[in-house]
């Protein structure tokens, strides 16, 4: 059982680092702001005194997960500056499990770091107060404070103890505030403190670079990553999978989208690419002469050149995230109804209401769009005793006749929907689907629900339903814009529930979608057709 502990100073790139590492061995990795970020959402901070309770709480439970992890005999990467409370908790579960342990801490000039970390912070810091004052109130007669000085940064990392892993004397001490991190030396040197077999990136005088290598003379097949949440997404265990089977792996790495030059020489040698939203353009396309298969790690087509797919017969497919959708897409129509998380603000400010609010029971729900999502959406809605509409052009009248769904046109779903719910590709056709011509056409008092594209809704549009009271509210996992820029008018309509393009985001579909993608390759190469596939007209 092996263990790789990344700690150190905040902003000395151990995010970067564990992300090299998980790609290196395979390993999942527990990162601490990946917890605070999901508490976040639940409690908030108001300022520097509720961030560190929010602190000890999520080295709380990255401690409960690291039990866990050992206690089942697996290897794993933690990312996280322990302060010596946590860090004392740390040392008993390294005495009481004993696996082989690798300690890295990321060291240097507090000074570097501390400018590293405001200028960030400054940014996140007019996000959280956004945040704070949209969804999270603060209590009567606080305000949001969220600024640091040396001395409040000295404190709160330095005093604490999270500058230095001391609890750790064997410690891999490396400083982090000269230049760009030497990762593909750490590397080798954790291979090294594991004893574990060494690798060529180990040995290397460079550090890894940031785009993995797609011209190389392995005579493998070549299977290309070029989407940047591959280390979050994705990661080693997928990529052995491949390099188990005859193929080598080339992964994004540098933490951002490719420019298109990049991209091109990243998937030139390609076999197959594990495509994200990048633009697959049709130049793009016909210079990958080894290119037999992509797959969209998502479900969304409008990044590519269909026509240049087709014609140079590359078969694509797509991943099943329905499940997860249309489970969103349900918990949305609910907090819509219910209010939530309104209710939730409102109890946090001292506010205890009592107003009735709507049930789903008896409603009418339209669905525009009844493919895998709006089917699946369909399914689950059964027990709800409600009438399911839909529309669209390609009605599959099984499915249609087995979930108790009627088909209507556009213009009689609007009519008669009490909640509407958007499952449409994104398409030209489709851009601004959603007006003001089409919301002054809804039932008076309806719901609208978006978990499909943000291209699909004019929302200044949405928001003039909303704020007139022609919606009596809407959901929101698509915007034109990812992230919303601050100066949304989304932010401050009423009666909107958000959420940021995560619907597809879950454990199980993205485990499920690693499986697809290494069955949909090998499938491919053995000349048979990918699981999923899409089916382009002539």
């Amino acid at each position: 059982m092996y263990l790789i502990i990344i700690t150190g100073m905040p902003a000395s790139g151990k995010s970067t680092l564990a992300a090299a590492a998980e790609n290196a061995f395979g390993w999942p990795v527990l990162e601490k702001d990946r917890l605070k970020e999901r508490l976040f959402d639940t409690v908030g901070f108001a300022d520097h005194a509720e961030k560190d309770a929010l602190d000890v709480r999520a080295n709380a439970e990255l401690l409960s997960l690291l039990e866990g992890s050992l206690q089942r005999g697996e290897n794993v990467i933690v990312d996280n500056n322990f302060d010596d409370l946590s860090a004392g908790k740390l040392e008993q579960l390294l005495a009481r499990y004993s696996p082989a342990t690798a300690v890295v801490e990321l060291a240097g000039d507090p000074e570097v770091f501390y400018q590293r970390y405001v200028a960030r912070d400054g940014a996140a810091r007019r996000h959280i107060g956004h945040a704070l004052q949209d969804h999270y109130p603060l209590r009567p007669g606080e305000t949001f404070r969220f600024s640091m000085s040396y001395e409040e940064y000295r404190h709160i990392f330095i005093d604490r103890g999270m500058d230095r892993a001391d609890w750790a004397p064997d410690r891999l001490s490396f400083d982090a505030s000269q230049g760009d991190l030497p990762v593909a030396e750490i590397l080798g040197a954790v291979r090294g403190k594991l004893g574990l077999p060494v690798a060529a990136e180990s040995v290397s005088d460079a550090s890894v670079p940031e785009i993995s290598p797609a011209s190389d003379p392995d005579a493998r097949p070549l299977v290309a990553f070029p989407f940047r949440s591959f280390p979050a997404l994705v990661g080693g265990k997928t990529a052995r999978a491949l390099e188990n089977e005859g193929f080598r792996v080339a992964a994004n790495l540098t933490g951002r989208k490719l420019t298109g030059e990049e991209l091109r020489e990243f998937v030139k040698d390609a076999f197959a690419i594990v495509a994200g939203s990048e633009r697959y353009g049709g130049d793009l396309i016909r210079s990958a002469k080894n290119l037999r298969l992509i797959v969209r790690f998502g479900v969304g087509l409008d990044n590519f050149d269909l026509d240049a797919i087709r014609e140079c017969g590359i078969q694509l497919a797509v991943i099943r995230n329905d499940q997860a959708v249309a489970e969103h897409t349900l918990m949305l129509m609910l907090s819509v109804l219910r209010m939530e998380p309104r209710r939730d603000r409102e109890i946090r400010a001292g506010i205890w209401s009592h107003t009735p609010l709507r049930e789903l029971r008896g409603k009418t729900v339209g669905l525009l769009g009844f493919g895998r999502i709006g089917q699946q959406v369909a399914e689950l809605l059964q027990s709800f005793h409600v009438t399911i509409l839909a529309a669209d052009p390609f009605f599959n009248r099984e499915a249609g006749e087995r979930l108790h769904v009627t088909e209507v046109c556009f213009e009689e779903l609007l009519r008669k929907s009490d909640i509407l719910s958007l499952h449409l590709p994104d398409r030209k056709e489709n851009e601004n689907l959603l007006n003001e011509d089409t919301f002054s056409q809804m039932k008076p008092g309806a719901f609208f629900i978006n978990t499909a594209r943000g291209k699909l809704v004019d929302e200044n549009a949405l928001v003039k339903a909303l704020e007139s009271g022609r919606l009596a509210g809407a959901a929101l996992d698509a915007f034109r814009t990812e992230p919303l820029p601050p100066d949304s008018p989304l932010l401050s309509a009423p009666n909107l529930v958000l959420s940021p393009h995560t619907a597809a985001l879950t454990v199980e579909t993205n485990e499920e979608a690693c499986r697809t993608v290494v069955s949909s390759i090998l499938k491919v190469r053995n000349g048979g057709e990918p699981d999923y596939p899409v089916r382009l007209a002539p």
